[in-house]
Parts: C-alpha cells; sequence; structure tokens
C-alpha cells in the first residue's frame, strides 16, 4: 500500500471509531451540541460537525430546531430491541441452566452493540471457583470470543466492512481476518486470557430470527482449561445453539417479531 494510501485508510478507521463513538454519545445524551461532541472526541468542532452530518444523512442522528442532535431514526429502536432482548433470555434460560448444569461452568447470552458485546443473561455454575454472573457488563467486540463468534457468521459480513479491528488484540486487522476465518474453520470462537487475566471463554453464535446474530458463550477459570476442554465444550454447546435457534424460531414467529 502507498504511503498516501496507508494515511486515507488510517483516515477512514479513525472517523469509523469516532461515528461509532458518537453514535453512543447520541443513545445516552437526550440531545447534544457540535462543541460538547467535540469535546468528547476529543476532535475539532468542524470534525465533529462533519461526523454528525454523515450520521443524519444516515438516519443514525436528527438535527433539531436549537441546532442540538439527538439519536435518529435508526437509532430510536430501543423498545423493539428490549422487546427481543427480554424474549431471548426467557426462551433460552432453561437451554442455559441444562448446559450449565453439564458443563459445569458458567454460561452467558450475549449481544452485539456498537463495538462491544453486552452479557444479556448468565447462568452460574454451581461449582467454587466459578466466572461469576456477568449480566450487564460489556466487553470489547474484537477481543472478545462472543464477539469473534457474532463477527465470523456469514450475516455478519456486511458489518466487518463499517467496523475497525484497529490493532485488536496487537494482530491489527489483517491478522484479525486471518483469527476469524480459523472460527469459521472449527465452527467456534477462543478468548484465552484476552479480556481478563485468568478467565478462558469459548463461544458459538447462532440467530435469531429473522437476522440477528447473537453469541452463546462459556467462561471457564483458565486454570481448568485444557487441549481436551474445547472438544467437550463444544459438542454440548453445539447442541444447545440447535434446540435455541428452534425454540426461537417457532416462539419470535408466532408472536410476529
Amino acid at each position: 500500500m502507498r504511503p498516501d494510501q496507508q494515511v486515507a485508510e488510517r483516515f477512514r478507521r479513525t472517523s469509523v471509531r469516532n461515528a461509532l463513538r458518537l453514535a453512543k454519545l447520541l443513545l445516552a445524551n437526550k440531545q447534544i451540541r457540535v462543541t460538547q461532541a467535540a469535546d468528547q472526541l476529543g476532535v475539532a468542532p468542524s470534525t465533529a460537525h462533519r461526523l454528525l452530518t454523515a450520521l443524519v444523512k444516515r438516519d443514525y442522528a436528527q438535527k433539531n430546531f436549537d441546532g442540538r442532535y439527538s439519536a435518529g431514526r435508526v437509532l430510536q429502536r430501543p423498545s423493539t430491541q428490549h422487546e427481543l432482548y427480554a424474549k431471548v433470555k426467557v426462551v433460552t434460560r432453561p437451554f442455559l441452566e441444562e448446559l450449565a448444569d453439564r458443563i459445569n461452568e458458567t454460561v452467558n447470552i450475549q449481544v452485539l452493540e456498537f463495538d462491544e458485546v453486552r452479557f444479556i443473561l448468565s447462568v452460574e455454575a454451581q461449582r467454587s471457583g466459578r466466572v461469576g454472573d456477568r449480566t450487564g457488563h460489556s466487553l470489547p467486540l474484537f477481543t472478545s470470543a462472543a464477539g469473534k463468534a457474532i463477527l465470523a457468521s456469514p450475516r455478519a459480513a456486511g458489518l466487518l466492512e463499517s467496523l475497525d479491528p484497529g490493532t485488536a488484540g496487537g494482530v491489527g486487522r489483517e491478522g484479525f481476518m486471518q483469527e476469524l476465518d480459523i472460527v469459521r474453520s472449527r465452527g467456534y470462537a477462543v478468548n484465552k486470557d484476552q479480556t481478563q487475566i485468568g478467565v478462558t471463554a469459548i463461544a458459538k453464535s447462532f440467530v435469531v430470527p429473522p437476522n440477528t446474530v447473537m453469541a452463546l458463550s462459556a467462561a471457564i477459570p483458565t486454570s481448568r482449561y485444557g487441549p481436551d476442554s474445547d472438544a467437550y465444550l463444544m459438542r454440548e454447546m453445539e447442541r444447545i445453539c440447535l434446540l435455541i435457534e428452534e425454540a426461537l424460531d417457532k416462539e419470535l414467529d408466532d408472536e410476529g417479531f
């Protein structure tokens, strides 16, 4: 890549990263001024204005009569999203309880939110020394097992074009894409001590109708994670993922989601 192309690529990645941060600000604040956005992002007001204008054009933001900006139509879907998450939690809980009982490790459902994955449901193992309930917590998208599993899904192909792994996990964009190829090949993702020292996670994606990708993950103390863990865990997790997809397909179809 020529030096001018490298500069252009770095500029594009920075713009994408700032646009994601700006979308988060719009969700966290009812209204925001250009100067406030610039301060939060650490950029010039002209740059913040350009990013806000781009978000307005794509319906992620809207400009109000007083000159301030608020979340646009695309971001104004929390009630529907919360309803979907609530339904997913009700439907999947029995399966997670079964899985946690069989593998005796804490298991989770995680969802994509901008450049993070959030835990919407955790079921803890009963044994001592288990990983705790993480419901409501978030992890970086590009280093978590759930994030990699979701991004490796064929349904996330378009999403990858708009997200910037940057130097995720110290491997850079090319290295990260190679990691996703490995995830696709074996059907699951692993995060060993990348997001928390002493914790290993293994994750597999599943589809929520009509087109939402979530992840089922198991969190294990690294001291208990061995060379034979993947085969055993994935045998159980693949079975549960299939049951979850079947149950969600029926439940959400009946309720018109």
